[in-house]
């Protein structure tokens, strides 16, 4: 069962020069009612490291189901 945020990062929430590493991880069937059902990655100075990650089943609202990069935001894939 997932998870569900009312604006963002329904699984998960990256935001302001949070730098985490994720490695073997499942983000599934979460939702958000705005950017992110799965991740929301939020600023410039994120830059997240994914490794062996599946994102699978999120919906969100407006834009980016799975993942969502937003604000000039990066990551590693």
């Amino acid at each position: 069962m997932g998870n569900h945020a009312d604006d963002s990062g329904g699984g998960v929430g990256i935001h302001f020069t949070s730098n985490p590493t994720l490695k073997d991880v499942i983000i599934m069937d979460n939702d958000a009612g705005m950017y992110g059902g799965g991740m929301d990655i939020f600023d410039i100075n994120c830059n997240p490291t994914l490794t062996n990650v599946t994102i699978n089943g999120n919906t969100s609202v407006y834009k980016g189901g799975g993942i969502y990069f937003r604000s000039n935001a990066q990551g590693t894939l």
